[in-house]
C-alpha cells in the first residue's frame, strides 16, 4: 500500500512539473519574435515581456541543450512573473565541443553589445547547464556583460582568461552534483585575479535542480535559488 501511495505521489508530481514546463513552453511561443543582425546574419530571439511592468530589467537567457533542458522553460516563466524581460536566442549551439560553438559565441558577443545599446541597462546573462558554460565563456570575452548567473555550469576557461572578466559571477549548484567539485578550482583562479565568484551550494540537491525533481532537496533548492536570483537581479 505504501508503495502504491509513493508511486501515485510521484506520478502526480510529474504531471504538475509537466504542466509547469508546458506553461513555460507556451510562454516562449507567445513571446515576441525579434531578429537582430549579427555578423551580417539575422539571429532570431524570443522576447518574453513581463506584464504590467514599465521599463523592466532585461536578461539574456542561454538554455541548457542537455537532458536537463526543460528547466530553462520553468526559469523563463518564473523570471517573467517576477517582472523581468527575458531574451532567448534561438538556434545557437551551446556545447563547447560542437563545431558550431565558436560561431555561436561570436554571434552572442555581438548580440549582447547590440542589446545593451538598445535597452540602455546593464547586460545580465543567465546560463543553465551548457548555457551556463557559454555564459561563463562570454564573461571572459565581453566588456559589456555586467553580471553573470550560472546554474550547474562546468566552464572550460583557461587560467589566463580569468583576468578578462569584468563583472561578478554568481553560481547555483547542488551538493549532490559531481560538477560541484570543480568550484574550488574556479574560485581559486577568480580570487587570484581579483574577481568575484559566489557559488551557492544547496544541500541534498542534484544536477538539474531547476527541473524540480520529486525530491525534497531539489524542490527546496529550486525555490531558494529563484529567490536568490531575483534578489541579485534587482540589486544590479
Amino acid at each position: 500500500m505504501k508503495e502504491l501511495i509513493c508511486v501515485w505521489s510521484l506520478f502526480m508530481y510529474a504531471m504538475l512539473s509537466w504542466g509547469q514546463e508546458t506553461r513555460g513552453q507556451q510562454r516562449i511561443k507567445q513571446g515576441e519574435v525579434a531578429s537582430f543582425f549579427v555578423n551580417g546574419q539575422a539571429l532570431t530571439c524570443t522576447v518574453v515581456e513581463p506584464q504590467g511592468v514599465n521599463d523592466p530589467k532585461w536578461l539574456l537567457l542561454l538554455p541548457d541543450q542537455g537532458i536537463e533542458a526543460s528547466g530553462s522553460f520553468s526559469l523563463i516563466d518564473s523570471l517573467q512573473e517576477a517582472g523581468f524581460k527575458v531574451i532567448v536566442p534561438q538556434g545557437l549551439e551551446m556545447r563547447r565541443a560542437h563545431v558550431d560553438y565558436i560561431q555561436s559565441r561570436e554571434k552572442l558577443l555581438e548580440l549582447i553589445q547590440e542589446l545593451k545599446s538598445r535597452e540602455r541597462k546593464p547586460a545580465m546573462v543567465v546560463g543553465v547547464g551548457t548555457g551556463g558554460d557559454m555564459a561563463f565563456d562570454l564573461a571572459t570575452k565581453s566588456r559589456d556583460v555586467s553580471v553573470t548567473f550560472v546554474f550547474y555550469a562546468s566552464p572550460s576557461v583557461k587560467a589566463s582568461e580569468y583576468s578578462r572578466i569584468q563583472g561578478p559571477i554568481f553560481g547555483f549548484y547542488g551538493a549532490e552534483d559531481t560538477l560541484t567539485a570543480t568550484l574550488s578550482h574556479i574560485g581559486k583562479y577568480m580570487r587570484a585575479n581579483g574577481k568575484i565568484f559566489q557559488p551557492e551550494i544547496y544541500e541534498e540537491a542534484s544536477h538539474g535542480l531547476l527541473d524540480k525533481q520529486p525530491t525534497t532537496g531539489d524542490k527546496i533548492a529550486c525555490e531558494a535559488s529563484m529567490n536568490r536570483l531575483f534578489a541579485l537581479i534587482r540589486k544590479y
